[in-house]
């Protein structure tokens, strides 16, 4: 053997030994967070054992003999496959992204904390019997028993990528809080009267009232409506088509109001997360008379935007035996992060969502009394 052909074969040699350290080193570093999904896991906090199945298309199937162990799998299962889309939603839901993104989403958490949709999740829980507690603390145990003692890097690809960048931090332990909280984002997400009432004001001063009723025409008086006039003026308020008198100022105020609002890095990144993508929301339904079966079919189009991952997780939760004491027997599409399911089936009933941009916010003008500056 020459020494050219010698020395090729040396680097040859070489360079494969290093694609294969280095393939290795990429597949433990991408797959460290992949969960065990065969075998026999020992997992404290159940009170009896659950099994789990995977079906072909890799839907888990949890089987339990109590609502407590049920609900508690399905957090473990969870957070086997989606903790770091839990962890970025409780983020996102309490202003809390800069912690681990930086400066960069700070005014997006400033954004956010303005709704106090944490302290409206604290609030709800408060509040809610002691059934509806247990749920959420038998799915927030499940989180936990996943998480506890694992590494960030052990949870999630992310997790391992934002380490590299040097951010490092402990994960808290999940609560029910952090399970409502995402609730109060989907209702921001599937409401746009804010930007509908500032582009309403934006109309309205450049068309007048009269051009303005002409585009939007007013509500008619002989549709039906769900307070009427003599209910409001016994709760004191204005009866329906009142008159808002808004002078030109307040409307040229709320105008540079929603230029700011178009121009918010804020709202810019809440696009990137997914937010305010979608607009509609339907449901069909065929009666049996026209199905093979003779049952009728329930197809539901929610409409909610396209993410990776996933906003939904599906799952089939099953007691072993249903009982009064054990009654659950579904399957459908759950929330990473949220007990139960939203859509879906039971052995009995087939249920969906519809809904879009629901009235769930206002625009208020707030004036500062010139004789009080502290009214």
């Amino acid at each position: 053997m020459s020494r050219g052909v010698r020395a090729a074969a040396i680097t040859a040699g070489v360079v494969l030994v290093l694609v294969v350290i280095a393939g290795g080193l990429f597949t433990w570093f991408t797959r460290r967070a992949f969960p065990v999904t065969t075998g026999t896991l020992q997992v404290e906090g159940l009170k009896a054992p659950v099994e789990v199945y995977r079906d072909e298309y890799g839907v888990a199937h949890i089987y339990a003999s109590s609502p407590e162990d049920l609900f508690f799998a399905q957090g473990y299962v969870h957070a086997q496959e989606r903790f770091w889309q839990m962890e970025f939603e409780r983020r996102v839901g309490s202003g809390r992204l800069s912690e681990i993104f930086g400066s960069g989403a700070l005014e997006t958490d400033t954004y956010l904390r303005t709704f106090g949709f944490r302290a409206l999740a604290e609030e709800a829980y408060a509040g809610f019997d002691p059934d509806t507690k247990l749920v959420l603390e038998s799915y927030a145990d499940g989180v936990n028993a996943y998480v506890s003692g694992r590494q960030p890097a052990q949870l999630g690809l992310e997790f391992a990528l934002l380490d590299l960048q040097g951010v490092r931090w402990e994960i808290e332990p999940w609560t029910p809080v952090d399970s409502l909280v995402w609730g109060y984002m989907m209702v921001y997400d599937q409401s746009d009267k804010l930007r509908t009432e500032l582009r309403n004001a934006d109309l309205l001063l450049a068309a007048g009232e009269q051009g303005y009723a002409e585009i939007v025409p007013p509500y008619r008086d002989d549709r039906p409506t769900i307070v009427q006039d003599d209910g409001l003026a016994a709760l004191g308020l204005p009866p329906i088509g009142a008159s808002t008198a808004l002078g030109i100022s307040e409307l040229a105020y709320l105008r540079e109001v929603n230029q700011a609002m178009s121009a918010s890095p804020a709202l810019a990144q809440l696009t990137t997360f997914g937010f305010g993508g979608v607009g509609a929301s339907n449901s069909f339904v065929i009666a049996g008379q026209h199905t093979e079966t003779g049952s009728p079919i329930l197809a539901n189009d929610p409409h909610m935007s396209q993410q990776m991952p996933s906003l939904w997780y599906e799952v089939g939760m099953h007691c072993i035996e249903k009982t009064d004491t054990c009654p659950y027997e579904f399957r459908g599409n759950s929330l990473p992060g949220v007990p139960g399911i939203l859509i879906g089936h039971n052995d009995r009933i087939a249920w969906g969502l519809t809904n879009a941009n629901f009235d769930a916010q206002d625009v208020y003008i707030e004036r500062i009394n010139p004789q009080n500056p502290n009214q």
